[in-house]
């Protein structure tokens, strides 16, 4: 699967096609006779699941997605994971930045000096205390070429004179200049010196994406838990309703019982067929709770925050579908697995263009230029440097061929356009997946609204033929079985037309992940990459 979600939820219980025929045919031949004789308008009110909404305070679906946008600790994870992202795209970005070199060292030297030394210097020994001072600025260009803009002056006190009756004097030597490396193959360009800022561009829009489908996953968990909690609660009121029917039922029989109407053995089903609907209530409530556990698990919620978990929202009308060509070209460029394969398709194409460029042999070309100054001290040897020209320049190239001539660089691009034809092919099986999972939700959407249909149709005639029964047996034509089987019958029916409505609602929803539309429907998307300036850095 291309996108899945995960869910504690019990199984469906969707009827499919046979079911739905077995129900109807085990009903139709009962939902006819009641609708032959007409039921009164009076006991035609509406009994169907979601005709009336729910009264006193509640949870939205609105305030749903919020609770969990706020307080989802997945989704914070996420979020955080996006911001490291940012953080490290910003850190290469400071490739290109200058970076200020200070140093300061002493030096003492004394050694006794060589014939040739002591006829040189003219001296039997040396003495030497210097202090040495450097600073500069040294960088990268885009180019890959490295420089060095610097200063450098050196303190010299020594013993040696021109005159062996010259006193001894300090002199302070300076240079001024700057220093240039250029690589001419391996290390030039673009594609090597911006390598891991795109490498790390392209991650922080990969964790954009993945914060996206996080984001998707929690919203669409949010929305089936909330329809999930609205189906158990209208299950749980029909289950409710059909156990005070059973109830009054059985009051009435009892009644008609002493009357001498009734023989007690209709008493007797009619406790028989309360106890099955008080089984069935109970169930409907552990379901109830169920769904409400799978909802405070989303807000990171327990129980002692006390809230009252009642759905308000009733479940939306049936909407048209829009075109499935529309729905596949917004999943090629909204979903978010599709986008995190194309940017790790284009992590590859950065990663091949870089291993190409390093199979190349070292040549660097070195200049460096500067001028010299000497003096007795920093201010004279720095007028030296301005007013003199004592010039000092250099122009050289290196070569490094590796021995082998490469084999470990021609091997690494082998393996890197090895990878690339690896993304590209997820890329393409990305778009075959979404393609199928698209027209499967599609017709799943468009399966469920039938039986959703017919199953409202159902409950409908269901509701009237129960009216009718009722009516009936207060005449004196029916019986306590005959009611039970009917309203039991309805239950059912009204309970399956919840539950295929909801789950109707649900294939939407899925449908809406799978186009990767969810969150621009609601206007919860981030901003798309499309919309943001594009970077120079971003073209190659």
């Amino acid at each position: 699967m291309i996108f899945s979600q995960t869910s504690h939820a019990r199984p469906s219980r969707v009827p499919t096609d046979s079911l739905l025929l077995l129900r109807r045919a085990r009903i139709s031949t009962a939902v006819l006779a009641g609708v032959l004789l007409g039921a009164p308008a009076s006991a035609q009110e509406s009994l169907e699941p979601g005709a009336s909404s729910i009264s006193g305070p509640g949870l939205t679906l609105e305030e749903c997605r919020r609770l969990a946008l706020e307080h989802n600790l997945s989704l914070q994870a996420q979020r955080e994971a996006l911001a490291a992202a940012g953080y490290l795209r910003a850190a290469e970005m400071g490739v290109f930045e200058p970076e200020v070199v200070i140093s300061a060292e002493s030096e003492s030297n004394d050694r006794e000096n060589t014939i040739e030394q002591t006829i040189s210097q003219g001296t039997s020994f040396f003495s030497e205390e210097n202090a040495n001072y450097a600073a500069g600025l040294e960088g990268l260009t885009p180019t890959g070429a490295r420089y060095r803009i610097g200063w450098s002056g050196r303190d010299i006190a020594n013993n040696l004179r021109v005159r062996a009756t010259d006193p001894f004097r300090e002199q302070f030597q300076t240079f001024v200049g700057i220093t240039v490396t250029q690589p001419l193959l391996k290390d030039f360009g673009l594609s090597a010196t911006l390598a891991r800022v795109r490498l790390a561009s392209a991650d922080e829009q990969i964790a954009r994406q993945e914060f996206r489908r996080q984001l998707m996953i929690v919203v669409g968990a949010v929305e089936t838990a909330y329809w999930d909690l609205y189906v158990a609660q209208q299950r749980r009121r029909l289950r409710q309703e059909s156990t005070v029917a059973a109830e009054r039922l059985l009051e009435g029989n009892r009644a008609r019982v002493r009357e001498g109407k009734m023989a007690e053995i209709e008493l007797v089903e009619a406790q028989a067929g309360l106890a099955q609907r008080r089984s069935l209530a109970s169930e409907a409530e552990h379901r109830h709770a169920e769904a409400v556990g799978r909802l405070k698990t989303l807000f990171a919620e327990t129980d002692e925050h006390g809230r009252q978990w009642i759905v308000n929202d009733a479940l939306p009308e049936h909407g048209s579908l829009p075109d499935l060509d529309d729905l596949l070209t917004s999943a090629v460029s909204l979903h978010p697995e599709y986008l995190v394969r194309m940017r790790r398709a284009e992590q590859e194409n950065i990663r091949v263009a870089y291993a190409r460029n390093q199979r190349w042999p070292q040549v660097d070309l070195t200049a460096s230029y500067g001028r010299n100054g000497l003096g007795g001290g920093l201010p004279g040897a720095w007028d030296d440097v301005i007013h003199r020209d004592y010039e000092s320049w250099s122009v050289g190239v290196e070569v490094r061929v590796p021995i082998t001539l490469g084999m470990r660089k021609r091997n690494e691009v082998r393996a890197s356009e090895a990878k690339r034809r690896e993304a590209l092919l997820n890329l393409k099986a990305a778009e075959v997946e979404i393609a199928n999972s698209l027209h499967t939700a599609y017709r799943r959407v468009e399966s469920l609204r039938l039986v959703a249909e017919s199953y409202e149709e159902v409950a409908t005639a269901a509701n009237r033929l129960l009216a009718n029964e009722r009516a009936r047996l207060d005449e004196g034509q029916s019986d306590s079985r005959r009611v039970l089987e009917v309203e039991n019958q309805y239950s059912d029916a009204a309970i399956a037309a919840v539950e295929t409505a909801g789950e109707y609602q649900k294939a939407r929803l899925e449908l809406e992940l799978a186009t990767g539309r969810l969150l621009a429907t609601r206007g919860l998307d981030i901003v798309p990459e499309s919309s943001a300036p594009r970077s120079w850095l971003t073209w190659r």
